[in-house]
């Protein structure tokens, strides 16, 4: 068909049949309305933004239902669990003899990974470390983060019984491990076990008889458990030196 009058536009024949001709005007090109335009990415967006909100509410409501200490692997400081302590010789020492152990755990050598690798692989490690506690104790068993690469466990045992759960522990932080380039990455800890009331009468006793033992576990070599006992109290500080995540 021939184009006819103005270029703009173009003629389309239609029939209803053959002796009845329709013949109608088209624009040749579409023709948009910007307002419609405008309208249309606003619904697009909107659409969006409603969406993130929603799959944001949906991780804070997760969160929100997860205990306190598991929505990011965080755990309790050495105030918040000192304070767990003291509820636990108010509930047992001191009323009825009822022994509490203390677990006082040390990462191995973490240090040397942070200057090998990185310290993001570091902070991978301990996130490790810290899932694997939680794996092999009692969802009762009180665990804070004593300092950066030391936690500790409050069991309601006697020091044998503390003691192989610590041992329980390195066997498992032992068997975990965390990809690093081609390899995986092996961890190791120290560990230190004591007994309230036959290590300590107080909290400052119980941690400090752990704080011996957990010294006394690093320098025979580390990747061990020790139980206190009073003999083992001559062993030096090293501890407290400032480069105290070195050993």
């Amino acid at each position: 068909m021939d184009q006819i009058g103005n270029p703009d536009y173009l003629w389309v024949c239609q029939y209803r049949d053959r002796l009845n001709p329709i013949i109608s005007q088209l624009p040749s090109t579409p023709v948009v309305n910007p307002n419609l335009l405008i309208v249309i990415f606003a619904v697009i967006a909107l659409c969006g933004l409603t969406a993130t909100a929603l799959i944001l509410g949906r991780q804070r409501t997760r969160a929100a239902s997860l205990p306190a200490n598991e929505s990011n692997e965080a755990l309790p400081g050495i105030d918040a669990f000192r304070s767990q302590i003291r509820q636990a010789f108010q509930k047992s020492p001191q009323l009825d003899g009822s022994p509490i152990s203390l677990i006082l755990l040390d990462m191995d050598h973490l240090a040397r990974v942070n200057d090998l690798y990185g310290r993001q692989v570091g902070d991978q490690l301990i996130q490790l470390c810290i899932k694997t506690i939680r794996g092999n104790v009692r969802k009762t068993d009180p665990i804070g983060r004593t300092a950066g690469q030391q936690f500790a466990i409050l069991v309601a045992a006697p020091s044998e019984p503390a003691r192989n759960i610590a041992e329980r522990l390195l066997v498992a932080i032992r068997k975990a491990a965390h990809p690093v380039g081609t390899h995986m990455l092996k961890l190791t800890a120290s560990a230190g076990v004591a007994t309230a009331p036959t290590h300590a009468k107080g909290v400052e006793d119980l941690f400090q008889s752990a704080v011996i033992a957990l010294k006394a576990a690093k320098s025979a070599g580390r990747n061990r458990v020790v139980l206190f006992n009073p003999e083992i109290q001559a062993i030096p500080a090293r501890f407290d030196k400032p480069n105290a995540d070195r050993l």
